[in-house]
């Protein structure tokens, strides 16, 4: 699907798995925004680089997408009734836009050093149908745009990591345990009812990251995957969660609480799955992110609008079953994108519940930033077109190191060996798309 971008200035795979959705592919942009680390906006205009009008990042963010809405030459085919997307701006949103969103302190140490968000506009994508797997060439037209348009030049991203240390896997899990000790504290104390802990994992790598994130793929096909190639950076994204999805009026959320690993059989496969629909503290860890995301979205739509479509199903992917629910409503007539990303963002459930309180607990016991994980990554077409996906199971690779996080959701009746082996579960296919021996015994690390 991308082997005809590799090669050009920021190639993409929006890949929608074994969905009914199509998938994206694409390179050579013409506009690009990027925010940088300190909350400084940069944005290529088709000429040459320019500073952002204004201070705020999210504001920066919304003029960028508002403003790159195009019409289109010709459509992806006719796909039921799943929202189509035009991958007309495509790129990432880290966590840490939240500090512009949220009362919340930064994290100052970051081994990445990635951007905070890079958004890159495209005059043309490939559109695949997940059927018969053609391909049709979407054009993008914008009255606006200059035929003498270059495209992005290359060298604009920089990564400026704090440290190159990799990380050891007993060092992680006493950073966990400390961390899962003092949300515990949190939840005893009546301060949050829920909040996400999670850990990153840092490796060397040598590998070409596209073909990594093929062999993940194949491993285990994704519904809301992702691969960007920003120059010295790459995102690769093995994501089962949609994070928002804007269809013209209507915005949807499926929030991800609840997990159990597929079973050796089938009989163990139905054992795991009813565990999982059974588990009480999975439950009420599942109602507490639904209700978040209702009043999340209840803050852009109608009145009376937000619905729960879905509560609970069980989604079944090639190694994990999860719990899965379908949050919808009907956005007001004025909202545009800042307004959605200032309700919404980062994802309640990759934060807690309440919101604000989890994210100042999060910053002050994970020891570095998270950057894209658990931000967004997905394309816009202007303020009423959307898809982006909650970007867990992602890996970045940067400076000749792959970081890789992982994380769960603590609540009251949590246990910290069981979290910590949960973290453990998801990292697995990732480590073997890496080739990487996972040398951490089950059940060790939280003792």
């Amino acid at each position: 699907m991308i082997a005809a971008h590799v090669g050009r200035r920021y190639p993409f795979l929006l890949d929608a798995g074994e969905s009914a959705r199509p998938s994206y592919a694409g390179s050579d942009p013409i506009r690009q925004l990027v925010v940088e680390r300190e909350g400084r906006t940069v944005l290529w205009d088709g000429r040459s680089w320019q500073q952002a009008a204004g201070d705020d990042p999210i504001d920066a963010i919304g003029r960028f997408v508002d403003e790159s809405e195009a019409d289109t030459r010709s459509r992806p085919p006719d796909l039921h009734h799943e929202t189509r997307v035009p991958a007309r701006t495509v790129g990432y949103l880290a966590y840490e836009l939240g500090v512009f969103i949220e009362d919340v302190p930064a994290v100052a140490i970051d081994r990445v050093g990635a951007p905070l968000a890079v958004l890159s506009t495209y005059a043309r994508v490939d559109a695949i149908d997940p059927v018969s797997g053609v391909s049709t060439r979407i054009e993008f037209h914008d009255p606006r745009a200059r035929k003498s348009d270059e495209p992005v030049p290359d060298g604009a991203l920089r990564v400026a990591p704090t440290t190159a240390a990799t990380s050891d896997e007993n060092e992680l899990a006493a950073l966990y345990r400390r961390g899962f000790d003092r949300i515990a504290a949190a939840i005893g104390a009546g301060e949050i009812y829920q909040a996400n802990l999670t850990r990153q994992l840092r490796r060397p790598f040598g590998d070409d990251p596209l073909a990594c994130y093929q062999r993940l793929r194949a491993r285990q096909p994704a519904p809301y995957g992702a691969y960007l190639g920003l120059g010295s950076l790459a995102i690769l994204s093995n994501s089962p969660e949609s994070f928002l999805s804007i269809d013209g009026d209507w915005i949807e959320t499926r929030p991800i609480k609840g997990t159990r690993a597929r079973g050796v059989d089938a009989d163990d496969d139905l054992a795991a799955v009813a565990s999982l629909v059974s588990d009480p503290k999975e439950l009420a860890e599942h109602v507490m992110i639904v209700d978040l995301e209702r009043n999340d979205l209840g803050r852009v739509c109608a009145i009376g609008s937000v619905e729960v479509a879905e509560h609970a199903r069980v989604i079944s992917l090639a190694t994990l079953h999860h719990l899965e629910s379908r949050v919808r409503g009907r956005l007001r007539a004025r909202v545009r994108t800042a307004d959605v990303l200032r309700a919404t963002f980062p994802g309640g459930s990759v934060t807690g519940a309440p919101k604000i309180q989890a994210m100042g607990i999060i910053a002050e016991v994970e020891p570095s930033a998270r950057g894209v994980y658990t931000g967004a990554i997905g394309a816009f077409n202007g303020a009423r077109c959307a898809e982006l996906n909650v970007a867990i199971r992602t890996a970045v690779v940067a400076g000749g190191y792959v970081s890789y996080g992982t994380g769960g959701g603590i609540v009251a009746d949590s246990r910290p060996d069981a979290e910590y082996e949960e973290t453990v579960t998801k990292s697995r296919a990732f480590l073997d798309s890496l080739a990487v021996q996972h040398n951490v015994a089950r059940g060790a690390g939280c003792k």
